[in-house]
């Protein structure tokens, strides 16, 4: 049972170790110096186009034959 208690012990021990190592490196930190592109007031406008073309059978027929055409 104290054997148990020793090794949780030192687990948790080279546990903390390697933490505090892989912490102090501080060139593997990320860049904060970011900014973000908009200031207060700016804002985006976009539109949404949508089209829709009603064809007849024989229109589509048309189409499709001059695809074929082209094969």
């Amino acid at each position: 049972m104290k054997s148990k208690k020793i090794l949780l012990i030192l687990r948790i021990i080279i546990l903390s170790m390697i933490c505090i190592i892989g912490c102090e490196n501080d060139k593997d930190k990320p860049n904060m110096d970011f900014v973000y592109p908009l200031t207060v007031g700016n804002s985006w406008e976009y539109e949404k186009l949508y089209k829709k073309y009603e064809l007849s059978q024989e229109e589509i027929e048309y189409i499709e034959s001059k695809i074929r055409a082209m094969e």
